[in-house]
């Protein structure tokens, strides 16, 4: 390198050094985490060339909706736009030069996208005209256009526009001729007054019906072609969360809910169906139980053959065939969608921890893994999300995670003899969703985040020897300090090994205490967001707001049992926060607790059993388990039952069956024994806001310190920015006025 060369890195760096240094005085500020930009949770799509990248980002600061009351099941905006995509854009990002371009401009809400099979055009979803339509964006000229004037209907991430081989047409859902369809405009509504109103409610001995909220899935599968715009209907008013389309893209793949499980209304049976593009001849292949909506099936390379789960069973089908179901030399259940190899006569798929080998013409699983000390997390996917990413035709690639040291990253699967090699493991958490892989097999495409680095696109080849970050989406974020984190082991009263994730004061110095902050949530593992930016895993709260102001968080895990939930929390938690007392970080007379929804419950159930806490806020939560069991939404559905008696309220029964587990674990019936001061933050069109209600009475009716702010026109959790921002303010605020972390700190020898 040269001498002037030489000079000018030297000036460089220090430039850096001196802004790195002038921004390490400065804590987050609340503006800047409160508009931060984030991915949505609709997959990413890679250009067939591998050039560009095409992802959606929600920009906090375009939100203008306001007043969706929680209850009502309304997924849509008035634009048909699902109502938590209102505020997105579409952007593109070169591969090699990093190059971004922002297609949507800030004009309306923009996302889905799918690249054509030549690459040379991009489809996607924008309401930019007023309604929801697919637009189509030329690659070499950056002219938009409106494919059509069907407004489509697509809910979630699953309804894709998928393109036909040939680029002639596009596959998607759109709204049917006569269709109407609960919306929300953006304002509050209220109903003129009407005092013969009045709503009846029927208690039924029939079968369980669909909730109303799977009704908005309700739509037409349609062919749109992408020359003339003219569309044809291939199904019709049917309840569709997932579609697939065959390789040759003659027929397609949809399931549809058909009603809730007896056990848990909140997973649902579904029908598995096949439709002919050219007759619109429909084919049911069979009731399946997927689990979460996933992709339905995988369709094999030549397309006469489909591989799905169900019930953690592995079944193949064919045209006029009955399902066959895999068999087993030891019981396995299946966790993803299976995928094809190149020549569609086996097929891979994940199970207990082990990659197993399915050939179609036995329909036996072998398992090619032995028992390994890393989790597959899944198996990468080609482009077609339908066969193994594996270019040599031996290797397949698997997203790992280490259960100890909360590592994760990618291996490399040799399927002849079961062997792993790393290829990537390091201190990050990759997105599940947020992934691609060229055509030609040499390129991925991946999101990845640490503890003081947001989530953002990484580009490598596929020996992952080019491992290079791709987009920054927040540029601002990286000006500000950010904490270190750190797993911490600690044991309960019992004996019992548990993790925390600690996220330490940004500039910490090892011979200080610090203020600390529990972040809190029931029955969660928290040491596994060790490698989450912000500590929490939501953009909403970045807990960084509160290491760079010189605090400490701390993520307990909390594995809460059946019956008695709130004693669990005061066991799991109480013990973590006293190793971090041990260690010399925390400060044992400033220590403060929050979290959100049962983390909200979290809170207010760790403050009535101690008094160590000096200060706490209870975000969106509630105090009674009763209450909780007793809410009844708009449209006649009582969530709060099975949530009560089989899931997060962990009874084990109704009320009447336990009316002391009930009382025992609802902190609204101690709350004579708070000595905490609580600041409580709830939405006013939450699904049962009175839950925060009744806690602020109680404790004023006490006297207690308590401050109660409800933002009148959110619902369970704060999103429009001012008010995001307002949020957060009281919250620093309160932890300052009770933790005082600008205190004189004093080195942990003299305070021991």
């Amino acid at each position: 390198m040269t001498a002037p060369a030489m000079r000018g890195l030297a000036l460089l760096l220090l430039s850096v050094i001196s802004l790195n240094a002038q921004s390490s005085l400065q804590p987050l500020p609340v503006e800047t985490a409160s508009t931060a930009k984030s991915f949505t949770p609709v997959e990413l799509d890679l250009s067939p060339d591998g050039a560009w990248v095409a992802y959606t980002l929600t920009d906090p600061r375009r939100r203008k909706l306001q007043g969706l009351p929680s209850d009502e099941w309304k997924a849509f905006t008035c634009t048909s736009i699902p109502y938590l995509l209102a505020n997105t854009d579409l952007l593109i990002s070169n591969t090699k030069t990093g190059q971004t371009i922002n297609i949507s401009s800030g004009q309306g809400a923009n996302w889905g996208p799918s690249w054509s099979p030549d690459g040379k055009s991009l489809a996607f979803y924008s309401d930019r005209s007023g309604k929801a339509h697919v637009w189509i964006w030329e690659r070499s000229t950056g002219k938009l256009r409106a494919l059509t004037t069907a407004v489509v209907h697509a809910r979630s991430r699953l309804e894709k526009i998928l393109w036909t081989p040939d680029g002639r047409q596009v596959l998607t859902k759109i709204t049917g001729n006569t269709q109407t369809f609960d919306c929300f405009d953006g304002t509050t509504r209220r109903e003129p007054y009407d005092p013969a109103a009045r709503s009846v409610y029927e208690s039924e001995s029939s079968a369980l019906k669909l909730p109303s909220s799977m009704d908005s899935f309700l739509g037409d599968l349609a062919i749109l072609d992408t020359h003339t715009g003219s569309m044809k209907r291939i199904v019709k008013q049917e309840k569709i969360v997932a579609y697939s389309l065959s390789p040759n893209g003659d027929r397609v793949i949809y399931s549809s809910p058909t009603q809730p499980k007896p056990d848990n209304q909140l997973l649902y049976t579904y029908n598995l169906s096949v439709v002919s593009l050219s007759t619109g001849q429909t084919e049911r292949v069979s009731d399946f139980s997927p689990g979460p909506p996933s992709l339905p099936a995988a369709w094999s390379p030549d397309g006469r053959t489909i591989a799905y789960i169900s019930d953690g069973e592995c079944f193949f089908w064919s045209r006029g065939e009955k399902p066959r179901k895999v068999s087993a030399t030891v019981r396995v259940r299946f966790v993803q969608t299976p995928l094809w190899d190149k020549h569609g006569q086996t097929i891979y798929v994940p199970g207990d921890n082990k990659i197993w080998r399915i050939p179609t013409t036995e329909a036996k699983a072998t398992a090619i893994t032995a028992t390994w000390n890393r989790q597959i997390r899944s198996i990468v996917s080609r482009h077609d999300g339908q066969q193994i990413w594996s270019p040599d035709g031996a290797l397949i690639y698997v997203n790992t995670s280490n259960s100890v040291t909360k590592q994760e990253g990618f291996y490399r699967v040799d399927t002849r003899t079961g062997d792993f090699s790393k290829l990537l493991e390091a201190d990050i958490s990759i997105s599940p969703m947020l992934r691609g892989v060229s055509n030609d097999d040499e390129l991925m495409i991946y999101a990845s985040e640490n503890a003081r680095q947001e989530l953002n696109l990484w580009v490598t080849n596929r020996e992952f020897t080019g491992v290079r970050q791709l987009t920054h989406i927040n540029p601002d974020l990286e000006r500000y300090p950010a904490g270190d984190a750190r797993l911490i082991d600690y044991s309960t009263p019992d004996g019992k090994k548990l993790k925390a994730t600690l996220l330490l004061p940004a500039n910490y110095q090892s011979n200080r205490r610090y203020p600390l902050v529990v972040w809190v949530y029931g029955g969660s593992m928290l040491s596994a967001n060790v490698n989450r930016y912000g500590g929490s895993g939501n953009e909403h709260y970045n807990l960084h707001l509160f290491s760079s102001r010189g605090y400490a968080v701390l993520l307990p895990d909390t594995p809460l049992t059946v019956g008695t939930p709130m004693q669990d929390l005061a066991k799991t938690v109480l013990p973590a926060v006293d190793k971090t007392i041990e260690m010399g970080i925390a400060d044992p007379d400033r220590l403060g607790v929050m979290g959100a929804s049962y983390g909200g419950y979290s809170t207010l159930a760790l403050i009535v059993q101690t008094e160590r806490f000096k200060a706490a806020v209870m975000d969106v939560g509630f105090g009674s388990l009763t209450s909780m069991y007793g809410a009844l939404l708009k449209n006649g559905n009582a969530l709060g039952t099975s949530w009560a008696e089989e899931g997060q309220g962990r009874m084990g029964g109704p009320p009447w069956q336990f009316p002391e587990r009930y009382v025992q674990n609802s902190p609204a019936f101690f709350l004579n024994k708070i000595e905490t001061p609580l600041l409580i933050s709830q939405g006013g069109m939450d699904v049962s806001p009175f839950q925060a209600d009744e806690i602020f009475v109680g404790l004023r009716r006490l006297g207690k310190r308590v401050v109660y702010v409800r933002y009148e026109y959110e619902g369970h959790g704060v999103e429009h920015p001012s008010n995001r921002i307002d949020y957060w303010n009281r919250i620093l605020e309160w932890f300052a006025s009770n933790l005082r972390p600008a205190a004189q700190q004093q080195p942990s020898s003299v305070r021991n």
